[in-house]
Parts: C-alpha cells; structure tokens; sequence
C-alpha cells in the first residue's frame, strides 16, 4: 500500500523552519535520554536539560527569522488561538492543583516540566506550518532505533556490557528473563521511545531505510519486555491490517488485552475440565502476608472456562487511584504528591514492597493528583485541538504508534511528556490547510 503526498519543495522552502525543526528534532532525541542527576529525587535528567537547551534555542531561531514568513504563519487566527489556549489549559490544570495543595516544592517543578512540555508542542505545530522539520524528525527517529539496535548487538556480544544495557526482570512467570534498556536504563522508557521513533521513521524518503527501522525498531521494542512490547501486537495489526469493521475488532481486543495483563496476573486457565498454569505467583507475594491480604488470588468462571488470577502492582494502583480521586474529587491531591497522600503498600517488578509509589498510570494517576479541574482542563485542551486540527499521519505504521503510546499510558507517564507530545504535534494539521509535503510507501 503507497500514500503520496506533494514532494517538498526544498528549493523554494525558507531556510529557518528548516534550522528550527532541526533543533527540535535534536531536543525530541535528547529529551528520549534520562541520565538523572539526583538519585534521591530523579529531579532533572541531562536528556531533558539539553532538550530544553536546544527547545528554547529553537524559539530564538524561530522569533529572529519570523519577520520574513515565520510571525505570519500559515496558520488561521483560530488556529494560532487554539494552540494558545491549549498550551494554558495543560498548564492551568497543574497549576490550579498545585496551589489548592499549598504549592510544594516538587508540585512546582512539575507545573515547570508541564510548562517546557507545551511549548515543545506548540513551537512543534507553529514551526511545521512548511513542512520543514518532517525530514528532521524523521532522521531522529532513525538515530534512535540506530543506535539502540548497535547497543541492543553489543550487549549481546560483549558480556561485560550487559549490567549497563540490559536489566533482570526476576517475575516468577517470565523466568529472569535480561529486559534491554538501552541508553534510558529504564526498559520502559527504551521501549516507548522506540515506539515513538518507528512513527518517525516513516518520514524518511528511502523506503528501505524505513523497512529497516521498522524491523530494528520493533526487535528494540520485543526485548524491552515492558508496557510497549505489551501493545506491539495491536501496533503491528494497527499497522498492516487493511482498514474495515475486522481490523476495528482485531485492534481493540488486542489494545484492551495489552491493558487488562498490565493490570492483571492470570495464574492459571481452566477448560473442558484441563487446567493450564500459565505462572506462578511473583516473587514476594507472601511476605508479611500482604499478597494475599491486598491483592488476593480469584477464580473466575463463564462459559465453561476458568481462570486464576490476582491484580498486579499496576492493577492495585489503579485501585488506589480510583480512591484517591474520590477521596478528593475537585482539584486532587495536587501534582507528584500521589505518593504522599494515595499511600498504599504495592509490590513493584522486582517483588518489593513499597507504600510510597506514584500511579504509574498517566489517565488515573492524572485524575487523582489534579481532580475535576484538571480533567476538565484537560478536556478543554483536547477540544480545542480537535475543533481546529487534524492528524495526518505519514503511514500507517505511525498512527500505529501513536495508539501504542495510549496504551503505554496505562502503566507509566508517557502520553504528556516531550518524546509523546512532539510526536504528536508532528502531524497535526489545520483543518484548512494542505496534505503532508512527503512521499511514503507502507
């Protein structure tokens, strides 16, 4: 299948989208980095400092060159109005909570984080109106899966390099298996970043260039064995299933059977009176008596088949978030504080036990930290994107991965981060305005 849109017109394009969407380029791979420089907090990583560096060099290029075209976009005023109100919805809906919760510290920082990650989106939208940084961010996306494919080869190879690359996950039913981490040293986080960067990819003019992404990105993706190799089923069907009612189905039953195995450890399967044990519990389940106390085993049954199962750490967070957001329904129990006021003893990847948890959930966790206020916010901001704008995805494979990152959502802080917003803003178009400026087969 082979979507073609007008070529870009290099010749006659102006030289500073062209600088800027290389900077932002360059500040989505740096953001995709998170050295952290404060164990105690994991404050700020040196990924997202140079991303704000390069980010905020970006908006000098961009303000310096726009007495040309750039200040007069080809953007409608509702449009450039939409993105204003958007940027101050997602803002306000931290700082509302943050100040009803007395304005912590750390609350704080978080509203700031927030603040970067808009304007990253915005400057994203308003820097694309020419098209110009499609080519750049697609040669980011490729960087990505390149250099994570060499170091995903060399702790294979080189034994001495896996403690740096890989980590042990040690649940019962997945047998110690080594998780890559790559350049992150979160499997998680390598995981949805390459995701994210096989979107990317699809930018790029050679088509054997995107073919090879697609299959170093996706080997990157299977070996994190984290929440994105979770969702590369429903990624992959998303991506190569013709359009119709069948591929709806497939897609959904896979994206909700990613999210019900974050929440859910099936033990066992039980049919025609044969039993499976698919695993066993996890490392540390009865200690002190908690698993079974919090989050018991249960059988279930329907249409003559049954199952053993008990709800994850995720899961038991789900239900902690849930609680808080009732317990404090209007404006939450403010940013980053979850783990202070939602406490509750959960039992994390690597069978600890730990009340001081964040949510690991972006949707709820979200819910319970800014409320009613930030939902509606929220709401808000969604809203006036969709009135004035619309995703034109390059192929196939990239609004795959976009609902890939949704999914990811369920278990961490992805969706409204730098890596997730500037993938997303990519490929928002006006309403009114002209098809992608790039050619790609899918």
């Amino acid at each position: 299948m082979t979507t073609t849109a007008p070529p870009l017109d290099t010749e006659n394009e102006p030289r500073t989208p062209a600088i800027v969407g290389g900077l932002l380029a360059s500040a989505w791979l740096a953001s995709t980095v998170a050295f952290r420089t404060s164990a105690s907090t994991g404050a700020i990583g040196g990924g997202f400092i140079a991303a704000i560096a390069l980010t905020g060099l970006a908006a000098i290029t961009w303000a310096a060159g726009g007495r040309s075209d750039l200040l007069r976009p080809r953007l409608a005023t509702p449009q450039r109005r939409a993105l204003l109100v958007t940027a101050a919805a997602l803002v306000l809906a931290y700082v509302v909570p943050t100040v009803a919760a007395g304005a912590p510290r750390d609350a704080l920082f978080a509203c700031v984080r927030l603040a970067v990650v808009a304007a990253f989106g915005a400057l994203v939208v308003l820097a694309d109106v020419s098209d110009a940084p499609a080519r750049p961010f697609a040669w980011a996306g490729v960087t990505f899966i390149a250099v994570h494919v060499a170091l995903l080869g060399a702790g294979i190879a080189v034994h001495s390099l896996r403690p740096l690359l890989f980590h042990t996950l040690p649940h019962e039913h997945l047998g110690l298996l080594p998780r890559f981490s790559g350049l992150t040293g979160i499997p998680a986080s390598t995981g949805t970043w390459a995701l994210l960067a096989v979107g990317l990819a699809e930018g790029v003019p050679s088509t054997r260039i995107r073919r090879a992404t697609r299959i170093g990105g996706l080997v990157v993706v299977l070996t994190t064995l984290s929440l994105a190799t979770l969702a590369l089923p429903m990624v992959v069907a998303s991506a190569v299933l013709r359009g119709g009612r069948v591929r709806t189905v497939v897609v959904a039953a896979l994206g909700l059977s990613a999210a019900a195995a974050i929440h859910v450890h099936v033990l066992s399967v039980e049919a025609g009176g044969h039993s499976v044990t698919l695993s066993t519990l996890p490392a540390g389940y009865e200690l002190h008596g908690l698993g079974p106390a919090l989050t018991p085993v249960h059988d279930a049954r329907a249409l003559g088949v049954g199952a053993r199962f008990h709800l994850t750490g995720y899961g038991a967070l789900a239900g902690h978030a849930l609680a808080c957001f009732a317990a404090h329904p209007i404006a939450g129990v403010g940013p980053t504080r979850f783990k202070d006021v939602c406490t509750g003893p959960t039992m994390n990847t690597y069978g600890t036990w730990s009340s001081n948890r964040v949510a690991h959930n972006q949707f709820l966790g979200g819910a319970a930290e800014t409320g009613v206020v930030g939902i509606a916010l929220t709401l808000l901001a969604v809203g006036c994107i969709a009135k004035s704008f619309a995703w034109s995805w390059p192929s196939p494979w990239s609004a795959a991965a976009a609902t890939g990152l949704v999914v990811c959502g369920f278990g961490g802080y992805v969706v409204l981060t730098l890596p997730g917003v500037g993938f997303l803003a990519l490929f928002l178009r006006a309403r009114r305005g002209t098809a992608r400026a790039v050619s790609v087969s899918a």
